[in-house]
């Protein structure tokens, strides 16, 4: 039985089952994707968390160690470079605070929320000047009494008004920190469902298992996107799925679709969320066993479609098997179909997909149609650390790719078809205002990536200072449009060696060349520069990236050392593969 299949949702409705669920996990012989290290400042007991925490992560092969630091210990965890935090920077802080220990004057009467945006502010910039590690930060709800006796609304005031500062601060940090929002954890919850007042009084403990869960997988979808995972296409079904009914039976009129009346209002709020993907550069699919037509007269015509054809990517809507059209949809893509997430309210083609697609995450859609917008939202698949003009413009930039596939039909000769592309590849070092996109690739690309080292923004802007490193970044266009930054090289020297520290590229543009033109032109530009006699550089084994695995050696490197994890190449300088120059133009920028 695989990791997924022991790690399903029925195993949260008791703490025993949750907790035999991981322990059976964790003894599988599945591979973990990689460990994890999560480590909690707080001011309260968080350890309650843990197994749902370790649960969601486990779902994605994420295998975690989860450590808690002392109460209200914060500032002096990070400031003490002999704390555990300090020695060992772990891969993801989680700065968990309730409001009444930030600030216990908010007990008191006429209380202002000026001391805890003070003192949170400060806490926030004492974890961003630390290394390079992800911090997420809690939104604040109401006291715990006061959740249980009623909130002051001027104390709700002031609290939105910390909130709001707490999320400029994370905008303004957007590389560095993310926010959970409590008040999404906490919706439609009763005070009675959130707070056990037992543990409270006894250890400070506050909360119930079902905001437990909610607040975990928050923090897990930020973990995964930190380690490359966030999803990237969404795939629905159409039937009572985008809307009630049946359009090929009961026509536009006949459907359920549209505010203001149940269930339409369900799926309306559904397709709004939808739209709310695409905008933040999820790529949109469609999946249904249908007449083509009937779907983009709802599409096209339906007065309350929200979704429209110009959000999708691609779309089968045929009557053929719906796991096969997913294999298709995805390899069309060029994604890993770990990337996927696929909704449909038909038991029998989820279970159909989940035999046949086992690395397809599947979303039911539930009997009670009021869950059905925050089943989408829960589990944050789609949750990034940062966002880039090339996320909005994904869809786009996809449909030109089909265009090239169908081009490619028309010619027998691959050169021949590569040199009518008319691909121009813009390689120069990179600016402040390229640095952010630069750790984004850096954060998810996994296929072509030879090493995966994921950096943030101030390690990037960090290589950018050094003058011992180099960062480059390349980006591509033809004559069937942009498609963006797509290619970072990192190197650093050492007297005359050079090594190449993360050479990637984004799986859009393979199969042209570009990577071989990338990699010449940069370690040109640097033999130049650095006077390089040298070249070193590595494979770092992943479950992903093993296209990439002979790279080197197709460049000219020869492999010195072969470990379980990658190999170590060398190359003195001297004449490369140029096979590119024919069909590439390349310009500085």
């Amino acid at each position: 039985m695989s990791r997924k299949q022991l790690l399903n949702e029925s195993a949260l409705e008791r703490l025993a089952s949750l907790l035999s669920a991981i322990d059976a996990a964790a003894c599988s012989e599945t591979a973990w994707r990689a460990e994890t290290r999560i480590h909690f400042l707080r001011n309260y007991t968080t350890e309650s968390l843990d197994p749902y925490l370790t649960f969601h992560l486990m779902r994605d092969d994420l295998r975690p160690t989860i450590t808690h630091g002392g109460y209200g210990t914060v500032a002096q965890e990070l400031l003490d470079p002999e704390s555990d935090v300090s020695k060992k920077p772990p891969d993801v802080l989680v700065l968990s605070l309730l409001v009444e220990f930030l600030d216990p004057a908010i007990a008191s009467g006429g209380w202002t929320a000026d001391a805890a945006i003070s003192e949170l502010t400060a806490l926030l910039q004492t974890l961003v000047d630390q290394p390079s590690t992800l911090v997420v930060a809690n939104s604040f709800i109401a006291p715990i009494d006061q959740m249980l006796n009623g909130t002051d609304s001027r104390v709700r005031q002031e609290i939105e008004r910390l909130n709001e500062s707490l999320r400029a601060y994370a905008n303004d940090h957007a590389d560095r920190v993310v926010v959970c929002d409590w008040s999404v954890a906490t919706e439609d919850l009763n005070a009675t469902d959130i707070v056990d007042t037992r543990f409270w009084r006894s250890s400070q403990a506050p909360f119930r298992p079902a905001f437990l869960d909610r607040y975990a997988r928050q923090i897990a979808s930020y973990v995964r996107a930190s380690e490359g995972l966030a999803k990237k296409l969404l795939i629905l079904d159409c039937d009572n799925t985008l809307w009630g009914g049946v359009v090929g039976e009961e026509g536009l009129s006949g459907i359920q679709l549209g505010p203001g009346c149940k269930p339409g209002e369900f799926y309306f709020r559904v397709q709004q969320h939808v739209v709310d993907l695409h905008q933040r550069g999820v790529m949109i699919a469609l999946c249904s066993k249908n007449n083509e037509e009937d779907v983009w007269e709802v599409l096209d015509k339906h007065p309350h479609a929200v979704l429209r054809r110009s959000h999708l990517v691609a779309w089968r809507i045929n009557w053929d098997d719906k796991a096969q059209n997913i294999g298709s949809l995805v390899r069309e893509l060029n994604i890993g179909m770990d990337a996927v997430v696929f909704v449909d309210d038909n038991p029998r083609e989820l279970a159909l997909v989940a035999q046949q697609l086992p690395d397809v995450t599947l979303l039911a859609v539930p009997e009670d149609l009021s869950l059905y917008e925050r089943q989408l939202v829960q589990d944050g698949w789609f949750n990034t650390v940062s966002q880039s003009n090339e996320d909005k413009q994904r869809t786009r930039m996809y449909r030109d790719e089909h265009a090239r596939s169908e081009e490619k039909h028309r010619f027998q000769d691959l050169d021949d078809y590569l040199q009518s592309l008319a691909t121009v590849a813009r390689i120069g070092r990179v600016d402040d205002a390229e640095i952010s996109r630069v750790a984004q690739l850096t954060q998810k690309t996994n296929q072509f990536n030879l090493t995966t080292r994921r950096y943030s923004e101030a390690d990037i802007r960090a290589f950018v200072a050094d003058p011992d490193s180099a960062v480059f970044l390349m980006a591509v266009s033809d004559r069937f449009g942009d498609m963006g930054n797509t290619g970072v090289f990192i190197a650093n020297r050492s007297g005359t060696t050079a090594t190449i520290d993360t050479f990637l590229l984004s799986c859009r543009i393979l199969g042209r060349r570009l990577e071989i033109a990338f990699a010449d032109q940069c370690m040109r530009s640097l033999e130049e520069q650095w006077n390089v006699t040298e070249w070193q550089a590595e494979y770092v084994a992943t479950r992903k990236n093993r296209q990439t695995e002979n790279f080197w050696e197709k460049v000219g490197f020869r492999s010195v050392r072969q470990e379980s994890a990658g190999k170590l190449y060398v190359s003195a300088i001297g004449p490369r593969i140029v096979d590119y120059q024919k069909i590439i133009t390349v310009e500085s920028k």
